[in-house]
């Protein structure tokens, strides 16, 4: 646990019926998102939308948003994330909470926090924090297609992302092997997936009503999270 970055959250690991669930409803097609999403962008780790429902009626879905709701939070929507067994090094990313279309782009900014949930690929990964958010010049804006698994289609999509040509000094923080946890998705960070042996999945929650990271890590000492 560090509570400048990440904060795990044990309760929520799956049970063995959920996993079962998860199995057969959510991971054929995460690994589908992840073909298409590794044809078009290469082989890295993103983002793909998928059908609410299948979430909403799996149970730890439905403890991830009771969780949240005893930290006075509601959950928007839940999406996944998908990478690659054993890809190369990434660069420092920020993840992006979008808005408004303005010439054609998202007009977006900084996502506070996620509540994650791993699947697969938990074996082997690392996950990394640099002290530095959006105002750091190496850090730059993403405009991109991301694939939505309900609709079958490529849509906008909004983040951050260092700038290709900077090299970065080693992380002021990183945990390995991760499970379910809040990750501090406002500051630079970056999962390593180069010593897994299998797609990871990772369920994720965005937030309604997202509250500074300060204040998220108190609710969670005052409900006895920490």
């Amino acid at each position: 646990m560090n509570l400048n970055y990440h904060i795990p959250i044990p309760s929520l690991w799956p049970t063995e019926e959920e996993l079962e669930y998860a199995n057969i409803k959510i991971i054929p097609i995460a690994l589908h998102s992840a073909k298409n999403l590794f044809e078009r962008l290469g082989p890295k780790f993103d983002k793909t939308y998928i059908d609410q429902d299948l979430i909403n009626n799996w149970g730890t879905g439905q403890r991830m948003k009771t969780h949240a709701a005893e930290l006075g939070l509601n959950i928007r929507s839940f999406s996944v994330f998908v990478g690659p067994a054993g890809a190369r090094l990434t660069k420092p990313h920020i993840d992006g909470q979008g808005g408004s279309i303005v010439n054609g782009k998202i007009n977006g900014s900084g996502m506070i926090a996620r509540l994650n949930v791993p699947l697969s690929g938990i074996k082997g990964s690392r996950l990394n924090w640099w002290k530095t958010g959006v105002e750091d010049p190496r850090i730059l804006e993403r405009h991109f297609e991301e694939w939505n698994a309900k609709k079958q289609e490529w849509q906008k999509g909004f983040s951050y992302l260092s700038d290709p040509e900077v090299v970065w000094d080693n992380p002021d923080w990183y945990i390995d092997n991760p499970g379910p946890c809040w990750n501090r998705t406002e500051k630079s960070h970056r999962i390593d997936l180069i010593q897994t042996t299998e797609v990871r999945v990772n369920i994720t929650a965005e937030l309604a009503n997202p509250i500074p990271w300060d204040e998220l890590v108190n609710r969670l000492k005052t409900t006895g999270y920490i």
